[in-house]
């Protein structure tokens, strides 16, 4: 290491920024774009994506600042044509590991992080505009479709996009490039169609056309900070090398597919079949046009993880729960279903369409009560969807009440007639009725008669309802009432001629027959108290 090697390294030891003087392992992608902010001023951001999992191979982090050279078509980039840009811990997020199918689960050691670095800069016009790029090295050792797969010299990356000059148009260096709405899912599910929408928006409304294309590269494994090291600072000026692609595979082929993956140049939508599973490094670029006349190219440079996806899905609605028989028409669902990401309830009403939802636990309310067969569709459209049903039984409340339809003395005896009613108890239930001890005991009659409780003071009848899967019941508690006592009050009328009142003392009784010993019979019953 030279001596101003040296001191930079000290310096940078100092402002605990990072010093390599090795290659990396750890370089997913990433893109630069800008934005025009009126007049000579731009936006610059630069987005790297790293790998975190076990493929970087020398556990790199992202660099503590990076270095965009700045090229206005002509001799070299000096020091003063750098942007330096430190990185903020709070731009560094991770990029969520999901799959483009849902047809299975990403690898679990699959990790990727993203960092965004961005500054103003002032870019006065000139005639060829300005380059601005950004390299670094390397790539994971694990990349499938490059050279030197598994090796130690792996190819680095060189990030790149234009300003426009005066000479490509009155204007034109009043741009603000297209930008990538979306990352592609980092894992792909090898032997399934995929499709991603993987279009741009330009703020400046030109016409933006797709294509895939080679990723650069850059950078090295060598000492210091010229072209050949890990970080180049300045970077070096165009042209470029394209990654080296291993036989089989180019810019236009750079995943193993059938049918090939391909892009489409007006929307952006990339369609194909990945058929073997490996670690794809893929350039996507989006150049846009403002009046016929190209003013930039604006590249994404990414790794794609094609991964064998075990269709593990399973959908399984919950069955009903006690908890849920005859609480009314309204339930909530419950989903036990495995790896599904999209989910399709039809709650089984009989000529309805409308009685679905995607819900991941839905809450329905069926129109009437009955019996219904909920179907489940786990991941509805893919090849890998599954289906469950269970039959759900939708009633109110059973809730029975003992009404007591009839008395009568027999013999002594008293005997009683019973039924019962209440919400829920149709011609399905089933009744079991227990008169303790009455004779007969039980009955499984919706109205059982002539229970004979002989003399008995007090008893208890029960009924059992059964239906729709709920079980209830309701008992009728019977004291018998104070034996009746007849007591008139003594004559306190004398002489009075033949009309006297009776003053009726009698008790615990309802129903009076009245006899005044003239053989003329007694009163009606009920119809006086006191004669």
């Amino acid at each position: 290491m030279n001596l101003s090697r040296l001191l930079k390294c000290v310096w940078a030891a100092v402002l605990g920024s990072a010093c390599l003087v090795a290659g990396a392992t750890h370089l997913v992608g990433g893109e630069i774009y800008y934005t025009h902010l009126g007049g000579s001023e731009y936006l610059v951001t630069l987005k790297v994506y790293r790998d975190c999992g076990p493929a970087n191979t020398l556990g790199t982090g992202f660099d503590d600042q990076v270095y965009i050279g700045m090229w206005d078509g002509s001799g070299t980039i000096g020091f003063n044509d750098v942007l330096t840009i430190p990185l903020t811990q709070s731009n560094v997020s991770s990029v969520p590991v999901v799959l483009g199918n849902p047809c299975g689960t990403p690898p679990p050691d699959l990790c990727i992080e993203q960092a965004i670095y961005s500054t103003t800069v002032t870019l006065p016009a000139n005639a060829y505009g300005w380059d601005l790029m950004w390299q670094r090295c390397c790539r994971n050792p694990s990349i499938s479709n490059l050279q030197n797969f598994g090796g130690t010299e792996n190819p680095g990356a060189t990030f790149l996009t234009h300003v426009p000059g005066t000479s490509q148009g009155a204007g034109a260096s009043n741009n603000s490039s297209p930008v990538f709405q979306e990352l592609p899912p980092v894992a792909v599910c090898a032997n399934f169609d995929f499709t991603w929408d993987h279009s741009a928006i330009d703020p400046d409304g030109d016409e933006l056309v797709y294509s895939f294309c080679a990723p650069l590269d850059g950078g090295g494994t060598g000492g210091g900070n010229g072209y050949d090291s890990p970080v180049p600072n300045p970077p070096a000026t165009p042209p470029y090398n394209d990654v080296p692609y291993l036989n089989g595979y180019s810019a236009t082929y750079p995943i193993a597919s059938d049918p090939a993956m391909e892009i489409d140049p007006v929307t952006g939508v990339i369609t194909g079949m990945p058929n073997q599973p490996g670690q794809y490094a893929i350039g996507i670029c989006v150049s846009e046009y403002r009046n016929g006349e190209l003013l930039s190219t604006t590249m994404r440079d990414f790794q794609f993880n094609v991964t064998l996806c075990d269709p593990n899905i399973q959908s399984l609605v919950a069955d009903q729960t006690p908890a849920q028989l005859c609480v009314g028409e309204t339930l909530t669902l419950d989903n036990n279903s495995q790896n599904g990401t999209s989910y399709s309830w039809d709650f089984g009403v009989p000529g309805m369409t409308t009685d679905v939802s995607d819900e991941f636990e839905p809450t329905y309310t069926w129109p009437t009560p009955g019996d219904f067969i909920v179907t489940l569709v786990v991941n509805p459209g893919w090849p890998c969807a599954d289906t469950s049903e269970a039959i759900y039984m939708v009633y109110p409340p059973v809730e029975p009440q003992i009404v007591l339809e009839g008395f009568s003395c027999e013999d002594g005896d008293e005997v009683f007639d019973f039924s019962v009613e209440g919400n829920n108890i149709d011609e399905f239930a089933d009744i079991q009725w227990d008169f303790g001890v009455g004779s007969p005991t039980l009955s499984n009659l919706e109205s059982p008669s002539n229970i004979n409780y002989g003399d008995a003071s007090s008893w208890e009848a029960t009924v059992y309802i059964e239906n729709h899967g709920c079980t209830e019941e309701a008992t009728f508690n019977y004291d018998s009432p104070a034996d009746p006592v007849a007591v008139v009050e003594d004559q306190y009328q004398f002489c009075t001629g033949l009309t006297f009142d009776f003053v009726n003392l009698s008790e615990n009784a309802e129903v009076y027959i009245w006899d005044f010993g003239d053989g003329q019979g007694g009163l009606p019953a009920g119809t006086s108290t006191d004669p």
